[in-house]
């Protein structure tokens, strides 16, 4: 790990989530900024290449991207926000890298706080915020089988998880829950 600032890239948007393929990839998500003659929920990726730092391809997308992972061997972008038609619904969005295109979306319920996607299961893990009254809110963490598309399971947590992790050695998730300041 370097401890220094590499390089600084404008990706000529509001960048909300980054991840990388661990060779010579980042893909950055977000949101047009306001005045660039988009709504303020239309959504973008950029695919930066390491090598010299360039953006090698954008995509627009349905979504203001607020949570991003990347399945490097299926060459996969898992991202997760807010519809740009309809601020209430969250979805998650599939995207084929190499054909910039949009696979598949899926609703689901809540506010997607993050999103992480497990090779060794082909699952994708999202914490989602839950609002159930105007003063209580709380959350859940979502499995998603990646193949069907279905959801496997919902865990419902009595706060709001934001992010979240996996150690692939025992196969256990982390989050942490913020307003309890704890993990």
């Amino acid at each position: 790990v370097r401890s220094r600032v590499v390089t600084e890239i404008e990706v000529g948007f509001t960048g909300k989530a980054i991840a990388t393929d661990n060779e010579n990839k980042i893909i950055v998500g977000g949101s047009r900024r306001s005045g660039s003659g988009e709504s303020s929920n239309s959504g973008v990726i950029a695919i930066i290449e390491t090598e010299d730092y360039t953006i090698s391809s954008t995509i627009e997308t349905p979504i203001s991207v607020v949570a991003i992972t990347y399945d490097a061997e299926s060459e996969t972008i898992y991202a997760g926000g807010i519809s740009s038609s309809n601020s209430s619904q969250s979805i998650i969005i599939e995207i084929n890298v190499s054909t910039s295109s949009i696979i598949s979306e899926l609703n689901v319920s809540g506010i997607i706080e993050d999103i992480l996607y497990d090779a060794d299961n082909e699952e994708l893990y999202v914490t989602v915020e839950i609002n159930t009254t105007r003063d209580q809110n709380h959350g859940a963490v979502i499995a998603i089988d990646t193949n069907t598309e279905e959801i496997i399971t919902e865990i419902i947590l009595e706060e709001t998880p934001t992010s979240i992790t996996l150690d692939n050695e025992n196969g256990e998730l982390y989050i942490t829950n913020p307003l309890s300041s704890s993990v």
